[in-house]
C-alpha cells in the first residue's frame, strides 16, 4: 500500500486526539500469541511487525510521529528473518522518526512528565492481564497526573471516512 494512506490514518486520528496527549498502539508483543498483527496498529504504520511501537504526540497543537523498531540481529536475521530498517520503515509508513525499542521508554516517559492524557489501544480487550491494560495500569502509577483513555474511540472516528485508496482496495 501506498504510504500516502498511512500518513492520512495518522493525521485523522491526531485531528481527534486532545491537546496535551500521547497516543501509543503496540503491534503484537513478543511472546503474545495473536492471529495476525493489532489492527489499529497496522492502520497507522502498514507493518506487520511484531513488538513495534507507534507513538503520535499532540502538544501545545505540535504533533509529532515516532515509531520505535527491534535492532537488526543477524542471528535473528538467519533463522527467522531480519526486520525491517529504519528507512525501510520510513519507505513503507511515512514516519520520518523511527528509533530503536531500547529508547521507547526514555522518550515515552520524557513527555508523561509533562502531558496529561495517555491514549493506549485497548481494542476489544477483556484479559485484565494483556499488554496494553497492564503498561497502562503501569503509566498510571508512574503518572498520577495522567489521565488514560481507550484510543478505539478515536479508531472507530477516523474510519468512517475512507482515504480514495482503501475505496480501491
Amino acid at each position: 500500500m501506498d504510504k500516502s494512506l498511512f500518513i492520512f490514518n495518522r493525521k485523522k486520528i491526531i485531528d481527534n486526539m486532545l491537546d496535551n496527549s500521547v497516543l501509543v498502539s503496540f503491534s503484537v508483543p513478543k511472546g503474545e500469541v495473536k492471529n495476525d498483527v493489532n489492527r489499529n496498529y497496522f492502520y497507522l504504520c502498514g507493518n506487520f511487525e511484531f513488538e513495534n511501537i507507534v507513538m503520535l504526540v499532540k502538544n501545545n497543537g505540535v504533533c509529532k510521529e515516532m515509531m520505535f523498531i527491534n535492532p537488526y540481529d543477524e542471528f535473528k536475521a538467519k533463522w527467522v528473518g531480519a526486520p525491517l530498517s529504519a528507512e525501510e520503515i520510513t519507505e513503507q509508513s511515512g514516519i520520518i522518526d523511527v528509533r530503536y525499542l531500547s529508547e521507547f521508554e526514555d522518550v515515552l516517559n520524557g513527555y508523561l512528565k509533562d502531558l496529561t492524557k495517555l491514549y493506549v489501544d485497548l481494542e476489544n480487550d477483556k484479559n485484565e492481564y494483556s499488554h496494553e491494560k497492564l503498561f497502562s495500569k503501569k503509566k498510571k502509577e508512574e503518572y498520577q497526573h495522567l489521565v488514560i483513555f481507550n484510543s478505539q474511540d478515536l479508531f472507530k472516528k477516523a474510519r468512517t471516512i475512507k482515504h480514495e485508496l482503501e475505496i480501491e482496495e
